[in-house]
């Protein structure tokens, strides 16, 4: 039981940190204002920003570390 709950909660962040990453790279982002409900609009905005703030996390980590470098050629070049 509690390995199928890690498991849900571990997907669960990694789809909110991949919808971080693709509205920072494209703007692209969930009509939060289309929920109905206040309540679930406030729940659904801060599971959002736990994506950021995982997403913010493991890039100081990533840039932290000596297996990493940042690119200097833009995107569109590589």
């Amino acid at each position: 039981m509690w390995g199928r709950l890690f498991h849900a909660a571990a997907d669960a962040v990694l789809i909110s940190t991949a919808l971080a990453a693709v509205r920072r790279e494209s703007g692209i982002q969930p009509k939060l204002q289309d929920i109905e409900s206040e309540e679930v609009r406030k729940y659904v905005g801060k599971y959002l920003d736990a994506g950021e703030y995982v997403l913010d996390k493991s890039i100081e980590i990533l840039e932290k570390s000596p297996y990493f470098e940042k690119s200097t050629t833009p995107k569109e070049k590589r």
